[in-house]
């Protein structure tokens, strides 16, 4: 198909440009904290070949999964981040905290309204 033969092309011209100038790959690909060097063929060829069935879920199979992990040299996963031990609120303390704040606001805007208009 089109996509195929423009993937095909994309590939050859990348390789191509390595063999003539001696260029090896420099892509880094990001998931969570980490980040992940395909400095050289073979782990870009790897890294596209899982990338074909994983698809969306590679950066999750990057860092979790402990066999794709080990073909990329990446040790093990990092710890999982805990909310409950995080010290940021969560998301309905922190939009409590935002209610009760606009509550005090309106209330004493509401209070200068009226002080403003007795005096005259």
């Amino acid at each position: 198909s089109k996509k195929d033969r423009k993937e095909q092309r994309s590939s050859f011209r990348d390789i191509l440009r390595g063999v003539e100038e001696g260029d090896p790959p420099s892509e880094k690909v990001k998931f969570g904290q980490e980040v992940l060097y395909l400095d050289c063929w073979y782990k870009k060829v790897q890294y596209d070949w899982f990338c074909k069935p994983l698809g969306s879920g590679m950066n999750l199979h990057l860092s979790s999964n402990y066999m794709l992990r080990e073909v990329f040299e990446l040790g093990a996963p990092l710890p999982a981040f805990d909310a409950a031990t995080s010290h940021r609120p969560s998301k309905t303390e922190r939009n409590a905290a935002n209610q009760l704040a606009f509550k005090a606001r309106t209330q004493s805007r509401n209070k200068n309204r009226d002080k403003r208009s007795a005096v005259f």
